[in-house]
């Protein structure tokens, strides 16, 4: 069976870049980015900005990736950040949990796994 692809466009503070990336990593997923060649000076604040895309591949890592944008988001350093993607990252919370049930069900995570995912999802509640 052939890894998925997936990509996740990153806009935000090019120095952050890297805290996010290392996020994915402890979460167990393999990340391949490439810091900006140009950034953007905001002339309101005077932030640099940049836009870079992260391309993710493992096995249905979207357990993973949703908990690695929730301690980014959670973080000081993921604050004015955004993080874009396929559908699935905007999923309600319904859907992210029927999608862990089928996870389970397909034996494409533990039922230790799915009790952790299901409770992070239920805490953003």
């Amino acid at each position: 069976m052939d890894d998925d692809v997936i990509k996740l466009t990153y806009e935000g503070s090019p120095a952050f870049a890297g805290f996010f990336a290392q996020l994915l990593r402890e979460e167990g997923l393999t990340v391949n980015y490439e810091p900006p060649d140009e950034s953007r000076v905001l002339p309101e604040t005077l932030l640099v900005e940049a836009a870079m895309v992260f391309a993710i591949t493992g096995p249905v890592p979207w357990p993973a990736i949703w908990d690695a944008i929730r301690k980014f988001g959670a973080s000081r350093l993921g604050r004015g950040a955004e993080i874009s993607g396929p559908p699935e990252l905007e999923m309600s919370t319904e859907d992210r949990l029927a999608m862990l049930d089928r996870l389970l069900e397909q034996g494409t995570i533990t039922e230790e796994e799915h009790a952790g995912h299901r409770a992070r999802i239920l805490s953003e509640l």
